[in-house]
């Protein structure tokens, strides 16, 4: 989990349940997932899973504890709801344009041009 005062602040006896506005599954109706946290990483941290490096990002503006993970070897950034093909909803509690524009900058000022992103998905409900 991303090591920010926003995470630890959910985490009780070890595990994590995330706020109203961090999780919004009860929309579909579902139930809020609790989750133990084993490791905390700052944010830059790097991760190797055996010729995978990946590195920890903090990038708000969607949400302030939003995360996204970026793979130097392969140019891959995984974006999470930082970035997705449709409109742009940014107006929960947290949410804030001006880290928004201050995070992409920073992204597309330090990675390189070439870097492929996956975001997330956005499903259209029916009707």
């Amino acid at each position: 989990m991303i090591d920010l005062p926003d995470t630890r602040a959910d985490v009780t006896s070890g595990r994590l349940t995330p706020s109203r506005y961090e999780y919004l599954g009860m929309i579909d109706g579902r139930v809020t997932p609790t989750f133990r946290v084993t490791e905390w990483f700052k944010p830059g941290t790097t991760i190797d899973l055996g010729g995978r490096v990946l590195r920890i990002l903090h990038v708000p503006g969607h949400t302030h504890s939003s995360v996204a993970v970026y793979d130097a070897g392969t140019h891959q950034l995984f974006a999470g709801d930082l970035i997705y093909p449709t409109t742009l909803y940014a107006f929960l509690p947290g949410a804030s344009l001006s880290e928004y524009r201050a995070t992409t900058r920073e992204l597309l000022a330090t990675l390189p041009a070439d870097t492929k992103i996956a975001s997330a998905s956005v499903h259209q409900r029916p009707g």
